[in-house]
């Protein structure tokens, strides 16, 4: 089942098998030098040094092939 990100629970019921992924995410901090948007709001993924935020990395795969990277904050 996909929830409103557009993400996937592999555990709930209706979910594509496990060879039909739809996404996989992992949480990680912002690393110096990044450049990217948050595909949920369109504003910059930011370093601050003081402040150790943190950012979702997301596969997103269409028939068992990766289509794309999103990253979230």
């Amino acid at each position: 089942m996909v929830d409103a990100t557009g993400l996937s629970d592999p555990q709930s019921p209706g979910s594509a098998p496990a060879a039909q992924k739809v996404s996989r995410a992992v949480l990680r901090p912002i690393e110096a030098g990044s450049y990217v948007d948050c595909a949920a709001c369109g504003d910059r993924v930011k370093f601050q040094a003081k402040t150790r935020l943190m950012q979702v990395i997301c596969n997103v795969y269409t028939d068992v092939r990766l289509y794309r990277v999103e990253h979230y904050h």
